[in-house]
């Protein structure tokens, strides 16, 4: 099975039967509907509770859905691009307009913050838009890359030192995710893989 978030004048989460074509079930979820539908969602994801956990780009806020589509848990931030439900029930949300990927509990206790200011001037994403959390808990940060100026990724550990950097514009382009092939977890597995 997939499960795919379609922007759209009515916005829906789909999951379908790839092999057969069958439509297991469509949810339409709840938007502004004054948003420009490029600018309604990002990087949704399915948690291991079985929730939806959707990033409003637009609309500057994280919510957490049940089965159906009723509010459980939100967190306003600037241009979410990604929220990723760590192992440890905390989430990890990039936010693009702040410049700044943040981890919030429950509670909505910011526990952990990196403002793309803090990074050395050689590193300095010029925007994050996607993360990837490690099993070690370093974070991986993905970025346009301002048109060629800056990185494209970074790989931070948790106390905000930079493990290795990628910025090479005459092979690779903006990096908006990536998938870290040698990391434990099956991507089929909600919440096996924290990305």
């Amino acid at each position: 099975d997939v499960m795919m978030m379609v922007n759209g004048v009515i916005p829906y989460i789909i999951k379908i039967n790839k092999v057969s074509g069958e439509v297991h079930w469509k949810k339409e979820v709840p938007c502004d509907q004054r948003v420009s539908v490029h600018g309604q969602f990002r990087r949704f994801r399915y948690t291991s509770e079985g929730t939806f956990l959707v990033p409003y780009l637009s609309e500057d806020k994280v919510v957490e859905f049940d089965q159906e589509m009723n509010e459980i848990w939100r967190y306003e931030v600037g241009g979410p691009w990604a929220a990723i439900r760590l192992k440890n029930g905390n989430t990890r949300i990039t936010a693009e307009k702040e410049g700044r990927t943040i981890g919030v509990n429950r509670a909505g206790e910011i526990i952990w913050q990196l403002d793309l200011t803090e990074l050395p001037p050689p590193f300095r994403l010029a925007g994050s838009q996607s993360c990837v959390r490690l099993e070690n808990g370093n974070t991986i940060l993905c970025s346009m890359g301002d048109g060629g100026k800056a990185p494209q990724l970074i790989e931070v550990t948790s106390d905000k030192k930079v493990v290795w950097c990628v910025e090479d514009w005459k092979y690779l382009g903006p990096a908006t995710a990536i998938q870290i092939l040698s990391e434990n977890g099956v991507p089929e597995i909600p919440g096996d893989c924290q990305r």
